[in-house]
């Protein structure tokens, strides 16, 4: 089992929060990624720039020692569009609701009232950073195509791109034919 030092060693966006400090009352957070983060995030996702990263996250204490973390995660980012290889910008902006459940306690029954994800915790410490950063990293879209773009040709290349052609299984098809017409003679 991986311990909370190893993942804020690992993380690249660790905002570890203690579950005693919900003893008072429900929390509400702005985290917000510094420029080494954002570095360490863009090569984790693989994306050309990585402008911001930030989440307002509002967390409250529920039965068993569970924990609802809500709010909105939010991203700025650069990548390269797959037909014309220019720069595509993109905006992320998700709503994210969490159930953190320590071990051993089970998931509630689903009400039906909204879609809520789970996730188990040692009881103690949840790492929101990497929860802003996982939100994020479902949400970049992993085919970025500037607008107005679309692929050309048909997938064909090289020099007769535009022109029409013939038919790869029409051999086949002609031998099918043949064989037919010879059986029947």
């Amino acid at each position: 089992m991986i311990s909370t030092a190893d993942l804020n060693a690992k993380a690249e966006f660790s905002r570890p929060f203690q579950v005693e400090d919900l003893q008072d009352g429900d929390v509400t957070l702005d985290l917000t990624a510094d420029e080494a983060e954002l570095a360490g995030l863009q090569a984790r996702y693989g994306v050309d720039a990585l402008t911001d990263v930030s989440a307002k996250l509002s967390l409250s204490a529920q039965p068993e020692g569970s924990v609802k973390v809500s709010g909105s995660v939010s991203a700025g980012l650069r990548q390269t569009c797959i037909v014309s290889l220019e720069p595509v910008e993109e905006t992320i902006a998700e709503d994210i609701s969490v159930l953190y459940l320590p071990a051993g306690v089970e998931e509630p029954q689903d009400d039906g009232d909204f879609e809520l994800d789970y996730e188990t915790f040692d009881g103690l410490t949840i790492e929101l950073g990497e929860m802003v950063a996982q939100q994020i990293a479902g949400a970049i879209n992993p085919y970025p195509r500037r607008a107005g773009v679309e692929f050309g040709n048909q997938g064909q290349l090289g020099d007769n791109a535009g022109e029409e052609r013939d038919n790869p299984f029409a051999v086949l098809q002609a031998l099918k034919t043949n064989e037919g017409t010879a059986q029947e003679h």
